[in-house]
């Protein structure tokens, strides 16, 4: 089943959730300096269903309110393909399909001044069980709402990031395999705060993931796919992933990310492996990780720092002008012109539109072009108080072979076979 959800249904989603996922926030703590609220910060957050504001105080010491308006993320997209894992995985969570787990992107917006200029800003949010989490930026801080903290406090981090928009220049796709003891971690209320919701946990990383590595480095990602696999198919991330490179993605994913729910230290990486534990997991380890891939290296008062881990959620510049990625088809080169990321599963035309139709669309054209029909226009709506436009334009006067002409198109239009996102249990060979 396809995880498509249009807008419509991701408002009535947020509509019947209203109540559960109510969330204040206006506690706040700084991490890696002084504690307090300086100018130039957020000072409160409220996430409801149909209501999400953030309040901000700014360096001016005027205070402003502003919405945040989310969108569905294309990073952890709604067509993403999912493995669910078979009868030797043990429990499942009904969430592990992620049919009810919303991840957005956001912008500001001044609903009392639509014109009035907004700090440079991302977010990358989660919606699960009417919890909200994840990570934004506001201005010159990176705030963190982490959905295992039960003391309701926002960490936020100084950036001295000069970024106003994301425009990545590099696109990379990766993937992600999930074993059993990842997504079971913990019971509720032990000390590691997953809750046995490993899997949001995991993916919510790589989304926050993406924002940091947009914003200091200029990397976009999306997520090629998730797979589910018990713990023993998994034991060798590296062996598994070389018997099963053609399935599960080694060969045209830039790095795979193994989240393991083993007690033992995350594993040395290959040049596209990164395997990460469930110890001491935190929202920025799967960044700092992505960073030792890339061979980043470790500066202070950065995110690339092993004594001072996630004081700091950025690369310096200094660290953007050394790193080179590799030279390879698995890394896109972002311009205005180019494609989206290419989708490896093809998609398959089952009715192509008949060329005689195409010739009949030629011939009507060429009628208009010469003045026969002079209501080329005719078939069009106005959008005014959702009123067919003039009478001379309407499609009852004139316009009729077009009119013929589209509705055979519509009846013929192509149909497509829609990217399958549940997929059945699968075996370690596949």
């Amino acid at each position: 089943m396809q995880r498509f959800i249009p807008s419509l249904m991701v408002m009535l989603l947020l509509f019947f959730c209203s109540t559960a996922s109510a969330q204040q926030f206006e506690s706040f703590r700084q991490i890696g300096e002084v504690d307090g609220i300086a100018a130039g910060t957020v000072t409160s957050v409220t996430l409801t269903a149909d209501t999400r504001q953030i309040s901000y105080f700014n360096a001016a010491g005027l205070s402003s309110v502003f919405e945040v308006d989310l969108t569905p993320s294309r990073i952890i997209r709604d067509d993403m393909l999912v493995y669910l894992p078979g009868t030797d995985f043990g429990n499942t969570e009904a969430s592990m399909n992620l049919d009810d787990v919303l991840f957005f992107t956001g912008r500001l917006s001044n609903a009392q001044d639509p014109q009035a200029s907004v700090p440079a800003h991302w977010f990358r949010m989660t919606l699960h069980n009417g919890i909200w989490s994840g990570a934004f930026r506001i201005a010159n801080r990176i705030y963190s709402i982490d959905r295992s903290r039960r003391d309701n406090i926002v960490e936020f981090r100084d950036t001295p990031s000069q970024t106003t928009t994301l425009t990545p220049t590099n696109r990379i796709k990766i993937s992600a395999v999930i074993d059993e003891g990842f997504v079971f971690a913990d019971t509720p209320g032990d000390s590691l705060g997953i809750d046995s919701f490993g899997h949001i946990h995991a993916l919510e990383s790589l989304h926050i993931m993406e924002a940091l590595l947009n914003d200091s480095l200029a990397i976009t990602l999306v997520l090629d796919q998730l797979v589910y696999q018990p713990s023993a198919a998994v034991a060798s991330p590296t062996d598994w992933l070389t018997d099963n490179a053609i399935s599960f993605g080694k060969e045209d994913n830039f790095a795979s990310f193994f989240f393991s729910g083993s007690n033992a230290p995350d594993v040395d990486i290959d040049n596209r492996t990164i395997v990460v534990n469930k110890n001491n997991f935190h929202q920025l380890t799967s960044a700092y990780r992505f960073g030792q891939l890339l061979e980043i290296n470790e500066e202070a008062g950065t995110l690339q720092h092993s004594e001072s881990l996630f004081d700091a959620a950025h690369w310096s510049d200094l660290q953007r002008s050394a790193l080179v990625l590799p030279d390879t088809a698995l890394v896109q080169t972002v311009s205005l012109d180019a494609p989206d990321i290419e989708i490896t599963e093809a998609e398959e035309l089952i009715n192509p539109i008949p060329q005689s139709i195409l010739d009949s669309e030629i011939v009507e054209a060429d009628l208009i072009d010469a003045g026969v029909n002079s209501s080329p226009g005719g078939l069009l709506l106005s959008d005014e108080a959702g009123n067919p436009g003039n009478t001379n334009n309407s499609p009852d006067t004139g316009g009729g072979g077009a009119f013929s002409a589209v509705a055979a198109l519509l009846l013929a239009a192509p149909i497509y076979v829609m990217r399958r996102r549940r997929v059945s249990a699968i075996s370690t060979n596949t």
